[in-house]
């Protein structure tokens, strides 16, 4: 499952913050090229845009035609440990959440130069 993939992907760079081993970050980088060639990038509807199917092929057994909400959310949980872990600030800084005020755009433009609003 997709979503699975992209938690083993969160545990396998945690371990790779953990334990210095390149092999769980190559193992993570890894997967996380498969999760992200399955996600919906193209598609002219917004409604998919970004989406990850629970299987792949999506008529697989788990959660069968479905785009699940919990698998992008996990893709990017990893993608930002990767993120960190190749600008080597993982020991440098936390990334701390927005206030419940803040906008999202405004979120994305603080996390882009190093920081996050918070309230």
């Amino acid at each position: 499952c997709l979503p699975g993939e992209a938690q083993l992907a969160v545990v396998w760079m945690r371990l790779d913050q953990l334990t210095k081993k390149d092999t769980y970050k190559d193992a993570a980088v890894t997967l996380l090229d498969r999760v992200k060639a399955a996600q919906i990038l193209d598609r002219a509807n917004p409604d998919l845009h970004g989406g990850l199917s629970g299987a792949l092929p999506i008529n697989g057994e788990y959660e069968r035609y479905c785009l699940v909400s919990w698998g992008p959310k996990f893709l990017i949980d990893a993608l930002l440990l990767r993120e960190r872990r190749h600008e080597g600030t993982e020991a440098r800084r936390q990334i701390r959440a927005p206030s419940a005020s803040a906008g999202f755009t405004e979120y994305t433009e603080a996390r882009r130069h190093g920081e996050c609003p918070t309230g």
